[in-house]
């Protein structure tokens, strides 16, 4: 059975006359696709759409053979159709309106192959601000998703929304979650922290624009964290900022290979888009990926596995109680 990666659509626009010759424009939301994924391809016009006019879809291999065509009427003023792509290699999706006289628009399409389904070992994750579909594709690969620590302290703890949805219950949900990183369980960070809640973290560092300077996937020292991923991913994983650690303060920082990190000096950049500390017994990860803004990417889904079981990697070295105790008693002021 072909596996199936949830939460991916295409959405096809259509621009133009209906009653002319009508331009179609192919927009995707996501040109990397888990191969055997079923995902949405979504088509609307820029005006009412009558009921029954049919949309002609249809999708070819790299070697232009044509795999399928299907006539998709209108629906409540759009076209809808669920597709897959069969197998990993290079596709090209086209459509247009039947029986118009023109050009139709395509958009090439990539399929890669998806990880096993044991691919995350079972590895508890504690998640903060995950989207469903994330969380169902990481269960669907091997990994043990639970809402934030609800059900005891999970090995990584996830945090993709920093506000942890807010309210008064804020302060007590970070005192709760550094002092299961104090006592062990590992931390990765998937989203900078806003103003309002950089008091909840040990860390200070402003965000700066990325350039190549500040890192990539591909040089931090972990074969795992781009397992399974070509070089053609490096342009979806790459951040639009990266955190400035001129002035970070006196946390010792490392590298994703658990490595002392350079900061700024020596001809060397102050910014970096993945950086660790120890935490207590833990290890915080922090990445300037941004997972959420292309989560619907088969890259970015990989990329957040590898992330994970990266983040979950047993701490070298001694301890760092002194931080631990520190903030943790900065937090209960809080």
């Amino acid at each position: 059975m072909l596996a199936r990666w949830l939460g991916c659509s295409v959405l096809i626009a259509l621009f133009g006359l209906l009653g002319g010759a009508p331009r179609v424009r192919l927009h995707l939301l996501a040109r990397h696709v888990a191969a055997g994924q079923t995902f949405e391809i979504e088509a609307r016009g820029p005006g009412p759409v009558p009921d029954g006019q049919v949309l002609e879809v249809a999708l070819r291999d790299a070697q232009g053979r044509r795999l399928w065509r299907r006539a998709v009427p209108a629906r409540g003023g759009e076209w809808l159709l669920l597709a897959a792509l069969p197998a990993p290699g290079a596709y090209r999706i086209s459509a247009s309106l039947a029986g118009a006289h023109g050009a139709a628009a395509t958009a090439e399409l990539t399929a890669i192959a998806p990880p096993p389904s044991y691919y995350g070992g079972v590895l508890s994750v504690g998640e903060f601000g995950l989207p469903d579909a994330l969380q169902e594709a990481l269960r669907e690969h091997g990994f043990a998703v639970q809402e934030g620590l609800t059900q005891g302290t999970p090995r990584v703890i996830a945090i993709a929304d920093p506000s942890l949805g807010g309210g008064a219950s804020q302060g007590a949900k970070y005192r709760a979650i550094w002092r299961a990183v104090a006592d062990g369980a590992n931390l990765v960070l998937l989203t900078p922290p806003a103003p309002d809640t950089m008091k909840f973290w040990p860390f200070q560092a402003r965000l700066a624009p990325y350039s190549t300077a500040c890192g990539t996937a591909w040089d931090q020292g972990s074969e795992q964290l781009v397992e399974g991923l070509p070089a053609a991913a490096a342009e979806v994983l790459r951040p639009d900022y990266a955190y400035d650690l001129a002035d970070a303060g006196l946390i010792g920082l490392e590298s994703l290979g658990q490595r002392l990190l350079v900061r700024a000096g020596d001809g060397v950049s102050g910014c970096h888009a993945w950086f660790r500390f120890r935490f207590g017994e833990g290890l915080v990860t922090v990445s300037a990926v941004p997972v959420l803004e292309r989560a619907s990417d088969a890259y970015m889904r990989r990329y957040l596995m590898n992330l994970l079981k990266v983040a979950a990697e047993a701490p070298r070295g001694e301890a760092k109680p002194g931080l631990a105790a520190m903030f943790n008693r900065e937090l209960q002021a809080k």
